[in-house]
């Protein structure tokens, strides 16, 4: 269920542009030609590669790192940068340590519980090794980047983490002894500011029509497009998913102007 006030921004699916890596990835900005820049951390170095496309997804200037680049891509002065959680802070709890005894951690009372709809779900769509009863809670919310879509209504982008129950004890690499454990889950959706977050696990995987998202990373909403960072994994590449915006107030200065009254 969507937050009142939600219903009047629209989202229509335009594209997603494939990056050079499986990796971590942000946005560093949108600017006001609409040439969007992307940015990837990879490989254990903690490489750096940079892009810049069109909204269709034209390759208009890269560097890497790997290849030997050493100077990072020229910014635009005119654009538009992402920011870091601040105004959905209010999303974040933690308190559960990612993995332990369930009565000694207290597990069972520290997680935010879940609907049996969302365990099941989660239990499929994480490959979790146990079934749908033994999925805890959310024991952590962490928002990484929101973006103003209005001035109450923001698109947020999270990592979660899904606490579980073991069937029997196992040992880590340490010889620690533990019961329960943790798996990480980015989730990408709108967060009405000043109200409950209502939507459930299910609807946050899915919020945004025209494609899936996997790793939810960064998010950036500016002349009137919504951008949203999505990290890779070893079967697949990064990628950035764009949708245009509508239903909002118009022209391409004043998303840029929104930004500047709420972030300074």
């Amino acid at each position: 269920m969507r937050d009142a006030g939600m219903s009047e921004a629209t989202f229509t699916y335009l594209t997603s542009i494939s990056l050079q890596h499986s990796s971590d990835c942000c946005l560093l900005g949108l600017g006001g030609d609409l040439t969007l820049y992307s940015e990837e951390i990879y490989g254990e170095d903690g490489l750096v590669a940079q892009a810049a496309h069109t909204l269709e997804g034209k390759l208009i200037a890269a560097v890497d790192e790997g290849l030997g680049h050493t100077n990072p891509l020229e910014l635009p002065t005119d654009i538009v940068h992402p920011y870091t959680a601040w105004h959905t802070m209010s999303l974040n709890f933690a308190g559960a340590r990612h993995r332990g005894i369930r009565a000694d951690e207290q597990i069972d009372s520290l997680v935010h519980p879940l609907t049996l709809e969302e365990k099941v779900f989660l239990a499929a769509s994480l490959n979790l090794p146990v079934p749908a009863p033994m999925v805890l809670g959310l024991a952590e919310s962490y928002s990484l980047a929101e973006a103003p879509i209005t001035s109450r209504v923001y698109c947020v982008c999270r990592r979660l983490r899904i606490a579980y129950a073991l069937p029997v004890p196992k040992r880590d690499h340490d010889g620690y002894v533990y019961d329960y454990d943790t798996v990480p889950l980015y989730v990408a959706h709108l967060h009405t500011l000043g109200t409950t977050d209502t939507a459930t696990l299910t609807q946050q995987m899915s919020y945004f029509p025209g494609v899936r998202l996997r790793r939810p990373m960064d998010c950036l909403a500016a002349f009137d497009h919504l951008c949203i960072a999505d990290g890779g994994a070893d079967d697949r590449r990064s990628a950035v998913h764009i949708w245009r915006i509508d239903g909002i107030e118009k022209a391409g200065d004043s998303a840029e102007k929104r930004w500047q009254a709420l972030y300074g």
